[in-house]
């Protein structure tokens, strides 16, 4: 299959709320001194950090599998995800599991802020030369802040992309 393919497949199994235009609610959260969002509709929960299988030996960007109520989902550092310096994790440090091609995923960020109503016309496009664009839905205007609206879909394929390519 190609790869061409393989992004038509995953495109079709996005759902329809995960279209910028759908979006009025988000889930805020941070890396370091960085504000990100995601669409509440992808987010399935958010609890602390749990027990997790690490491995060192763990294939692509994943740093490990958990057990969600009987369904084993991958589990991903976010900062790594992005290209961000790492930071230590611990037992309070929240994960947020998101609803991503068919299945879940965690992701380890540094702090949860809140579930935010985006204002109306808070939403602008994504700016084509910027450095996370691949990733992106686009920037909320949140107060005097600009916040990355992160395509959880997106992520993975891009993540996906840069397994195949090695790195």
């Amino acid at each position: 299959m190609s790869q061409s393919e393989t992004q038509d497949e995953v495109a079709n199994a996005v759902s329809p709320a995960s279209s910028s235009g759908d979006i009025e609610q988000v889930v805020a959260f941070r890396l370091g001194e960085s504000r990100f969002c995601l669409p509440i509709q992808v987010v399935q929960e958010i609890q602390q950090v749990v027990e997790f299988s690490q491995s060192e030996t763990q294939q692509g960007l994943a740093v490990g599998m958990m057990n969600l109520r009987g369904t084993v989902i991958p589990v991903f550092y976010l900062r790594e995800f992005l290209g961000l310096p790492p930071r230590p994790y611990d037992i309070d440090t929240p994960m947020i599991i998101c609803k991503v091609l068919g299945g879940f995923v965690s992701m380890i960020v540094d702090e949860v802020d809140d579930v935010v109503v985006l204002p109306e016309g808070s939403l602008s496009p994504v700016p084509a030369l910027h450095p996370l664009a691949d990733v992106m839905l686009g920037i909320c205007r949140l107060g005097e802040e600009l916040v990355v609206l992160l395509d959880v879909q997106g992520l993975f394929l891009v993540g996906a992309d840069r397994n195949r390519e090695g790195g």
